[in-house]
């Protein structure tokens, strides 16, 4: 699946042109993620996200590709999930700049007696233009319990834990991007 998402995004047209790494402007933590220029101002993050859940004695790793177009106009990112214990290989719809997405993954939910059904969720934030673009993309977990939704930070034995971002900044992509001056 992650091959058609990579195939329809590389052959989209962009307005703009290639004159630096997108790669080059991402901080990274490069223990557990790896970036790939593409052509046409594109990028791949790929990385291995671990996972460990003590008061849950649950411990994993989840995989996550993150496709990046900066330079279209809006700009948009694409996200493949990938676990290999519970067969889990979840694509994400396409994101537009200036979009938030909060989404339980398949198989990565789970009941607590006495407090609710917690998911380890794809989290994202992506927002901005090319010359300041801000994208946040990685793991959570949320609580359901009694009609209310707690995530990362706001869950008491998950602070400090979660989210687990794997691109968290702001970028000014306006050097890999250049945009063309209208005649």
């Amino acid at each position: 699946m992650w091959g058609l998402v990579f195939l329809a995004a590389v052959g989209a047209p962009a307005p703009y042109p290639l004159t630096g790494s997108a790669c080059d402007l991402l901080s990274l933590d490069e223990k557990l993620c790896s970036c790939t220029d593409l052509v046409d101002h594109k990028f791949i993050v790929d990385c291995e996200i671990p996972i460990k859940l003590a008061a849950l004695n649950f411990t994993d790793s989840i995989g996550m590709k993150v496709l990046g177009d900066p330079c279209t106009d809006p700009a948009t990112i694409s996200i493949d999930v990938v676990e290999k214990n519970f067969a889990i290989d979840m694509p994400v719809q396409r994101i537009t700049c200036g979009s938030s997405l909060l989404v339980p993954i398949p198989g990565l939910v789970f009941n607590i007696p006495d407090v609710g059904q917690l998911s380890v969720d794809v989290d994202v934030e992506f927002d901005g233009t090319i010359d300041k673009l801000r994208i946040e993309a990685g793991v959570n977990a949320c609580v359901k319990a009694g009609g209310e939704t707690m995530c990362g930070e706001d869950i008491p034995w998950l602070q400090n834990l979660l989210p687990i971002w794997i691109i968290d900044g702001t970028w000014h992509f306006a050097s890999v991007c250049n945009s063309l001056a209208s005649p």
